[in-house]
């Protein structure tokens, strides 16, 4: 069983967003590992970064499968 934080439920689209994973997940075996953000970590560092760079972008793509 996963247990979903509670704090994750407060939006809607993370709502949603989280039980899309959940579904995928079901196919695959999968292990989550929580990793303290802004600690040096390699490649939470770059999903930071990436994550940051994107939102500053004009040519956003649209994710037709998250409620806005």
């Amino acid at each position: 069983k996963f247990a979903i934080p509670l704090r994750s439920l407060m939006i809607e689209s993370s709502l949603t967003l989280w039980l899309r994973l959940l579904k995928a997940m079901e196919q695959h075996d999968i292990e989550l590992i929580w990793v303290k953000g802004h600690n040096g970590h390699e490649f939470n560092e770059r999903c930071d970064r990436l994550a940051v760079s994107s939102s500053k972008s004009e040519n956003l793509l649209i994710d037709d499968g998250v409620d806005a």
